[in-house]
């Protein structure tokens, strides 16, 4: 389903979707061909139902991603270099838009397109031997495929300036350090723990996953009053859903629920016994969630069975885009600001 020249793609049983960039002679560096084929597999991966969470990684021991390819840009002309960052941004706004979690398993240098390609992911996993950096001003140019913005939202504008101005490699831990990574381990290790800390967001209902990357990444462009407005209507939304409806009915209602054996209260006599002012806590299928003092029943989060896409989480309510819509107005609204200025000038007068 999925064949191309520079990528491998396979999607496991329980729903991992793995894509290596495999170019291990070239350091697995970006050139136009692996961009365009970067970018044709995550618009499809986002649509793609078997996928419920994607690994990106690169082949071989050495490097994740070493940066673009660096032949070609030194005979870009401006527009052809223009048109270049335009096409990294295009695959990395694929991948942050997927409505999945997506992590990163960096197995070596990170530099570059590499680096950048790790920020558009949800979380960052290194083995101990990864390199991080960002080399551009070493060839008398700027990072092109998201550098200079994603980087100083996620370890702040004074750590991002001293990356990006000096130019300079750093090791995992001073990457763990600075937050810009979530974790070190061995190389073995790696992607083991990649795909458990996936299995564990894949047990959490799908939609409130991607309800909730769809809330923080749309924030992070937003004034703290324009964000909190997006959150409350992203919230609402999944007030619509059928995960948030089967999350809070008893097992007994659910189909091919099992119970852990030996237990005194089955799911059947939770109706008769559950009171209200009962204490509430989610937890994962089978496991006491809902406790009183005189009995305890069980409830349980289904198991993803689909993947839900952007769309889904959009049309949950028919008003999720009025935060957006309220924060525009505001910023193109002057009335404010000649109110103020009419005021100032009263006052000198």
């Amino acid at each position: 389903m999925y064949e191309y020249k520079n990528l491998l793609v396979n999607t496991a049983e329980d729903g991992i979707t793995t894509v290596t960039i495999n170019r291990p002679k070239a350091l697995n560096a970006l050139d136009t061909l692996t961009l365009e084929e970067m970018k044709d597999c995550f618009n499809r991966l986002a649509s793609d139902v078997a996928t419920k969470s994607v690994l990106i990684t690169g082949a071989g021991p050495k490097s994740f991603v070493a940066g673009a390819d660096l032949g070609a840009m030194s005979k870009m002309t401006v527009t052809e270099a223009r048109c270049f960052s335009v096409l990294g941004h295009a695959v990395f706004n694929a991948i942050e838009r997927i409505p999945v979690a997506v992590v990163a398993a960096i197995n070596g240098f990170a530099l570059g397109g590499g680096c950048e390609l790790a920020l558009a992911c949800d979380f960052r996993f290194a083995s101990d031997n990864a390199k991080f950096g960002q080399p551009e001003v070493n060839y008398g140019i700027i990072p092109g495929f998201g550098g200079s913005q994603r980087l100083a939202r996620l370890i702040g504008t004074g750590e991002a300036k001293e990356m990006i101005y000096t130019g300079s490699m750093i090791d995992a831990e001073e990457a763990l350090r600075i937050g810009l990574i979530n974790r070190i381990t061995t190389q073995e290790n790696l992607i083991p723990e990649c795909e458990a800390i996936l299995r564990k967001i894949m047990s959490k209902a799908p939609m409130a996953i991607a309800s909730a990357k769809n809330a923080i990444n749309t924030g992070m462009n937003m004034d703290l009053r324009s964000g909190l407005a997006y959150e409350a209507q992203v919230f609402g939304s999944c007030f619509a859903t059928r995960d948030q409806k089967k999350a809070w009915q008893p097992s007994s209602k659910r189909e091919n629920l099992s119970l852990p054996t030996g237990n005194k209260h089955r799911a059947s006599d939770d109706k008769k016994t559950v009171k209200r002012g009962a204490s509430w806590s989610f937890c994962m299928r089978g496991q006491p969630v809902l406790r009183s003092e005189e009995k305890e029943s069980y409830f349980s989060v289904r198991p993803i069975e689909q993947a839900f896409r952007w769309e889904s989480a959009a049309s949950c309510a028919s008003g999720i885009n009025l935060a957006e819509k309220a924060a525009r107005h505001q910023r193109s609204n002057p009335f404010p600001f000649i109110l103020n200025l009419c005021y100032t000038f009263l006052i000198i007068l």
